[in-house]
């Protein structure tokens, strides 16, 4: 097991025991704002975190101030290469560390590559 794994799996042992307790708190926690974002605690997808934007990039229903993968493609942030960009591959072609999903120079480097190929 890699260290990567171990902290997916941290990570989602985390969310989880996090969704547990918020799961059962009285009913007259939900009235109440806890991170003071205006969005009350029931309807907030980030109730801890302060997040009045409620931005989930991708779409899960945890909002990305509190999610431990904003992006789902199933590498937690901490260590994805590229943690706001869907590439579960984390293909680093430059080793530089930053995925080729989000390297400009990387991006460029392919496009001209691939039109080269059809050429």
């Amino acid at each position: 097991m890699t260290v990567r794994d171990t902290l997916r799996i941290l990570a989602y042992m985390l969310a989880c025991c996090v969704a547990l307790l918020w799961n059962a708190l009285p009913a007259e926690a939900y009235a109440s704002d806890s991170d003071g974002d205006t969005i009350i605690d029931s309807e907030d997808n980030c109730p801890l975190v302060y997040n009045p934007d409620q931005a989930d990039l991708d779409g899960d229903g945890v909002g990305d101030a509190c999610d431990p993968d904003r992006d789902g493609d199933g590498v937690v942030n901490v260590v994805d290469n590229c943690p706001g960009v869907y590439n579960p591959s984390q293909v680093d072609s430059r080793q530089n560390g930053r995925g080729d999903a989000c390297d400009p120079l990387d991006t460029q480097t392919l496009a001209k590559a691939d039109e080269q190929r059809l050429r």
